[in-house]
C-alpha cells in the first residue's frame, strides 16, 4: 500500500487538501480581514460634533472588540482617531456650554432682577425705591408725575415686566433691538439690554453718571443695573416707540431772523421819488 494512502498522510497540517507539508490549509483564527464597523461609527460620531461622547465610547469598544478577535479586524487607527477627535469636540462644546451657564447667571443677577424690581417699583408708585435708583443730580426731575406717566405709558404698550427671553420668536426681537441698540443708542455712559415684558419684548436702556454703565457682556449681551448711578431709564419698542424716565428736556432751538431783502430798499425808495414826482406834478399843475 502506498505511503500516500495511509490515513492522515496527504492532508495538510489543519486537515486542508494541500501536500504533506501544509500547504493550501489556514487556521481558523486568520480568517479574511474585515474593519471595524464600530472603528467606522466612532470616527464618523467624532466628526458630527455633537456627539462626541458617543464616538469616545464606540472607539473605545471597537478597541475591545479588534483585540478581541485577535486579528481578524483591523481599524485601530480609526477608532483611536474617533476617540481623539471625541474627546476634543466634547471638550469645546462643554466648554461653551458652561460659558453660556456662567453668562446667564451673571445677566440674572446684575441686569434682569434688580431691572425687574426697578419696573415693579415703577409699576406700584414707589416713588422712594424708584428715586433710590438715580443719581443725586437726577433726583430732582424724578418727581411722582413723572413716574406716574412713565408707569402709564410701560404698562399701557408692553404690560408687566417678565424678566429674560425665554421664546425663539422673543429672541428674534430681541436680535432686532439689540441691532438698534448697538447701532445708534449703547455709547460710553449708555447700557442696557433686552427683556421680557407681558406683551413684547423692549429693549431697556439706561444713561448713567461717567463710569457708572458697565459695558454689555460678550455671551450675555446685556450691562449691570447701574442702581444708584442713573441719570435717566428708557424702554425702546420694535415699531420704533421710545419711553424714557425722567422725560428728556427739549432741546432749544435759536429761531432765526430771516435775512433781508436786498430789493425790498428799492421798491420803498422808489415809492418815495414817485411820491415827490406826483408833488411836482402837482406844483406844475397849479402853476
Amino acid at each position: 500500500m502506498s505511503r500516500y494512502a495511509e490515513p492522515g498522510l496527504g492532508q495538510g497540517p489543519f486537515g486542508g487538501g494541500g501536500d504533506e507539508y501544509g500547504g493550501g490549509g489556514w487556521s481558523p483564527e486568520h480568517g479574511p480581514e474585515r474593519v471595524s464597523g464600530l472603528a467606522i461609527a466612532s470616527l464618523v460620531s467624532s466628526l458630527l460634533c455633537v456627539t462626541g461622547l458617543a464616538g469616545v465610547g464606540f472607539g473605545l469598544l471597537a478597541l475591545w472588540r479588534i483585540s478581541a478577535e485577535r486579528g481578524r479586524l483591523s481599524g485601530r487607527g480609526l477608532a483611536f482617531t474617533g476617540i481623539v477627535l471625541g474627546l476634543i469636540s466634547t471638550s469645546v462644546i462643554g466648554g461653551t456650554l458652561l460659558g453660556f451657564r456662567k453668562a446667564a447667571a451673571e445677566a440674572l443677577a446684575t441686569f434682569y432682577l434688580p431691572t425687574t424690581a426697578f419696573f415693579e417699583a415703577v409699576d406700584r408708585g414707589d416713588a422712594d425705591a424708584v428715586r433710590a435708583a438715580f443719581d443725586a443730580s437726577a433726583r430732582e426731575r424724578v418727581t411722582g408725575e413723572e413716574i406716574e406717566r412713565f408707569a402709564g405709558e410701560v404698562r399701557g404698550a408692553l404690560g408687566r415686566a417678565v424678566g429674560a427671553i425665554a421664546s425663539l420668536d422673543d429672541a428674534m426681537v430681541a436680535g432686532r433691538l439689540g441691532a438698534a441698540a448697538r447701532s445708534g443708542i449703547f455709547g460710553a455712559d449708555v447700557g442696557g439690554g433686552t427683556m421680557k415684558f407681558e406683551r413684547t419684548p423692549a429693549l431697556v436702556f439706561f444713561r448713567a453718571v461717567p463710569g457708572g454703565v458697565s459695558a454689555p457682556g460678550t455671551l450675555s449681551g446685556v450691562s449691570a443695573f447701574p442702581g444708584g448711578r442713573l441719570v435717566s431709564l428708557g424702554v425702546l419698542l420694535a415699531d420704533g416707540r421710545r419711553f424714557e424716565l425722567p422725560a428728556p428736556t427739549p432741546t432749544s432751538t435759536p429761531t432765526s431772523t430771516p435775512a433781508p431783502s436786498s430789493g425790498g430798499a428799492g421798491p420803498a425808495g422808489e415809492g418815495k421819488g414817485g411820491g415827490g414826482g406826483g408833488g411836482s406834478g402837482g406844483e406844475e399843475a397849479a402853476r
